[in-house]
């Protein structure tokens, strides 16, 4: 899978690089895993992102949809591929689909 680096979040980038780099994760690795390696499920996914959005959002933001559901930020993150010209090939890997 290419990696796909995004002009506006390249702090993030270096931070998940050192983080794949320490862990001697393969490119078939989960980065985000359970502290027993599992995959994260679903509900634990929900959970952490509404405390995130709690933890940096403002209340008009946190009542406003946009971010509201994981399946939200992955929809605007492609269409803002495809906006900035992102081959389409591309935006078609398995990452996507990591959060649905």
């Amino acid at each position: 899978m290419p990696i796909v680096v995004l002009r506006h979040c390249p702090e993030s980038v270096v931070l998940l690089q050192a983080e794949i780099s320490r862990r001697g994760l393969r490119d078939d690795d989960a980065i985000f895993v359970l502290d027993d390696g599992r995959p994260l499920t679903t509900s634990v996914y929900r959970k952490v992102w509404g405390q995130a959005r709690a933890a940096v959002l403002e209340a008009h933001e946190i009542d406003s949809p946009r971010g509201r559901t994981l399946s939200a930020l992955r929809d605007a993150c492609i269409a803002a591929w495809l906006k900035n010209a992102i081959r389409a090939r591309r935006t078609s890997s398995p990452w996507p689909s990591v959060l649905a």
